[in-house]
């Protein structure tokens, strides 16, 4: 077993709870101990055992990381042993942003580049990697409106933008 990757804060939280703990278990009168020699104690398993929950959550992370990709033919999304989706770039009929009321602890901002009939598309999360340089190709497409993309950013309702149209 590997041993956990302690930084500066993990140890000042160790021994944080342990003085408290000792303190705790010293100052306790025979009756028994204080709530919150107990409370340290806990706090001291939780400080113990951080590390290794925090490796584990950037490794699920890092295996759901979603990401984008494109090419002067296609946009593709990837969500790794989950979604893979694309849309030509010649079946775009609407590039869209949706938010929602779930954040911050949610993902509540998604765009939607919508294909002309509206039977194919490609949702993309604004946490996706590889999103900055998809919105750049976005803004060199004639009409887009890059004020929509300002104004949904500070949006925190469950609201939808259209940022690009194709003519008909």
């Amino acid at each position: 077993m590997k041993l956990p990757n302690y930084n500066r804060s993990d140890y000042g939280n160790i021994l944080v709870c342990t003085l408290f703990l000792v303190f705790g278990v010293v100052a306790s009168e025979e009756g028994g101990l204080h709530w919150a020699t107990y409370f340290f104690g806990v706090c001291l398993v939780v400080a113990l055992f951080s590390p290794f929950l925090k490796n584990h959550i950037e490794r699920v992370k890092a295996a759901q990381q979603e990401f984008v990709e494109f090419d002067s033919v296609r946009i593709k999304r990837y969500v790794p042993k989950k979604i893979e989706e694309s849309i030509l770039w010649s079946e775009i009929g609407k590039i869209s942003i949706f938010t929602n009321d779930k954040g911050p602890f949610f993902d509540d901002l998604h765009w939607v580049i919508s294909g002309i009939d509206e039977s194919k598309g490609v949702i993309i999360s604004n946490d996706a990697e590889g999103l900055p340089k998809l919105l750049e190709q976005f803004q060199k497409l004639p009409l887009f409106d890059s004020e929509k993309v300002i104004e949904a950013m500070g949006c925190a309702e469950n609201a939808s933008f259209i940022l690009w149209q194709r003519n008909t």
